[in-house]
């Protein structure tokens, strides 16, 4: 063979094996980017107005301030213009749309959601798509459902769930989930790429236009504030911007991030005894009695940090801007807040997770929930006013009691839900019937 032969030759070979090694590089690169982009969260870089008109930066999490109508909408209007890709969960109107680029895309009905008042109740506020599954097996429901899209703790996005005989669930309540009918829901989870932003809006107790004609009564407490939560009507204040002790606010924190990521199903075994108790009973514990050993129980499902964390967190996209805490039965110096900041919790709970105030008045309907497994307890927050709708009472280390309390006044067939903080108190209860009765005797 003549050298320039065997040249042609191995330039040849040489050709063959680059080009061969091109294709093999690209193919791997493509199976690199479809595994490395497929579960990859993408985080946002997005700004969003806020409420007084500054801008912030995207804040994921149950945010109260979007169940308003205009302010929901400066959201939604504030991500078209950044061209965003996002899901938009109206549960009000029970539609969900999906955004790619800043433009509506896809427009389905949603078929169920969690029950109001329940302590699965979906929450308002700014999530995002954590995790992605053709076929999904709850724990919790015992059941499968397909195209999930979990966005918060045990919230998901997903269509109707079966059982493993492949029998539809009758339900038309979600356990907190945003059920859509199993094609819809198809074509969203096609569409839909995890840390995408999911914006869930329900409009919540329309503001009014009741009138009242403010009068103030003598109180020993330090600090108090008496508030129509339908219309922000202040009957009376005192001190309310102050931070002071608020053992009350803890509990009631502690029992909101409780709902929204602990399984109250699940059942556990008491050392001291080996006794067998649910979570949901030791809820009643909790809130009842007060007991520390079920706050101790409830610390160590999320771990004590992180659910100290999770209070704080949960205070501050509430909208309580004063408040700090350090534990979950508000013991400690360190659990401070305002009046007027409880009034804000007060009305958090009253309009999305009324489940909690029904509890503390043992007012559940318990053809609904299982009973408790304790029938002796004793209710350390009942107060003897049949308007009584729920509340917290605390105690600090000083001694000084507060509590956080609404009670439902019937004035002329209009419901009217009154929220009474009481703070830095030397007879919390009694202060509370007196201001409450105050109200009710001058205004009504």
């Amino acid at each position: 063979m003549t050298n320039d032969k065997m040249k042609n030759l191995l330039k040849t070979k040489i050709s063959l094996w680059i080009v061969l090694l091109v294709v093999v590089i690209l193919i791997a690169g493509s199976a690199v980017w479809i595994i490395f982009f497929s579960k990859t969260i993408y985080n946002y870089n997005l700004s969003l107005p806020k409420s007084d008109g500054s801008i912030s930066s995207l804040e994921y999490g149950s945010q109260p301030m979007l169940s308003k109508p205009d302010y929901f909408k400066k959201i939604v209007d504030n991500l078209i213009e950044q061209k965003a890709a996002f899901l938009e969960a109206d549960l009000s109107s029970m539609q969900l749309k999906a955004y790619i680029g800043g433009r509506l895309v896809k427009t389905v009905p949603i078929l169920a959601k969690g029950m109001v008042g329940s302590w699965w109740e979906t929450p308002a506020g700014i999530y995002k798509i954590e995790s992605k599954e053709s076929k999904h097996f709850s724990s919790i429901g015992k059941v499968y459902f397909n195209w999930s899209m979990a966005f918060q703790g045990n919230f998901f996005i997903h269509g109707w769930p079966y059982y493993k005989n492949r029998q539809k669930v009758s339900s038309a309540y979600s356990g907190g989930c945003i059920r859509l009918a199993d094609s819809d829901a198809k074509e969203i989870y096609e569409i839909t790429v995890v840390g995408e932003p999911v914006l869930v809006f329900e409009e919540k107790l329309k503001q009014d236009n009741f009138q009242y004609q403010k009068k103030i009564p003598g109180t020993t407490a330090q600090n108090y504030l008496a508030v129509d939560i339908k219309n922000n009507f202040v009957f009376f204040e005192k001190l309310s911007k102050e931070i002071v002790a608020a053992p009350a606010a803890s509990k009631l924190l502690a029992s909101l991030v409780i709902l929204d990521y602990v399984y109250l199903d699940k059942t556990i075994t008491l050392k001291k005894d080996n006794q067998k108790i649910s979570l949901y009973d030791l809820l009643h514990l909790f809130l009842l009695e007060w007991s520390e050993e079920a706050a101790e129980i409830f610390s160590k499902q999320l771990g004590k940090e992180r659910f100290v964390q999770l209070i704080n967190e949960k205070a501050k996209a509430i909208g309580m801007q004063e408040s700090t805490f350090e534990d979950a039965l508000g013991i400690g110096d360190k659990n401070i807040s305002t009046a007027e900041d409880l009034f804000t919790l007060s009305k958090y709970i009253y309009s999305n997770k009324s489940f909690i105030f029904k509890l503390t008045a043992q007012k559940l309907d318990y053809s609904f929930y299982d009973q408790p497994m304790f029938s002796d307890l004793e209710n350390l927050n009942a107060i003897d006013i049949e308007e009584f709708f729920g509340g917290e009472m605390g105690k600090s280390n000083s001694g000084k009691e507060s509590m956080v309390s609404v009670f439902e006044i019937n004035k002329d067939g209009n419901i009217r839900p009154i929220s009474v903080i009481v703070l830095e108190s030397e007879d919390v209860k009694k202060d509370t019937k007196t201001i409450f009765n105050y109200v009710k005797d001058s205004f009504f």
